[in-house]
């Protein structure tokens, strides 16, 4: 039964891992130990909430609650450049740099909305149960931080001419 449940352990963070280490990588800098760290812990913390009637939303919205959580009690560290990517022409290449760096300039808050959103793909209920706000609240929030993304990135199209 033990070597069960390893193995179902193992699957299941097999499962989350890379999008939890991206989220968190996002919300507490590039540090990879660091980042590693809070991914890990989140792990730990959030197995036991887990039940067996959950389902691939509820386990991952319950492990990026956690993560979130932790990131928002460390000090982010700031992106010096956007993040390496093999094979990418470099006009995308910079257009991912300028995304990242204005994604970095938004609080904590803000940024842990869009990525659970738009890199999770985790629905608007599962968010407003995450951050603890009504769902309505939730959805203006994560409107609220696209256009600051969006300005943050006008921004550095001036800065950049």
């Amino acid at each position: 039964m033990a070597q069960q449940d390893e193995r179902s352990l193992r699957l299941l963070i097999h499962r989350y891992e890379k999008k939890i280490f991206a989220l968190v990588l996002y919300l507490a800098g590039p540090d990879k130990d660091k980042a590693y760290e809070i991914a890990a812990g989140s792990f730990a913390e959030a197995i036991p909430l887990i039940t067996p009637l959950d389902d691939d939303k509820d386990i991952l919205s319950k492990i990026a609650g956690v993560a979130l959580e932790r990131c928002r009690h460390t000090v982010p560290v700031p992106f010096c450049d956007a993040p390496p990517v093999l094979n990418m022409p470099p006009e995308q290449r910079e257009s991912l740099r300028m995304v990242t760096m204005a994604l970095q300039a938004l609080p904590v808050d803000s940024k842990a909305l869009l990525l659970l959103r738009d890199q999770l793909h985790l629905p608007y209920r599962r968010i407003s149960e995450i951050i603890k706000a009504p769902e309505d609240t939730t959805r203006v929030q994560i409107t609220k931080a696209r256009v600051d993304l969006r300005n943050k990135l006008e921004d550095q199209l001036a800065i950049d001419g």
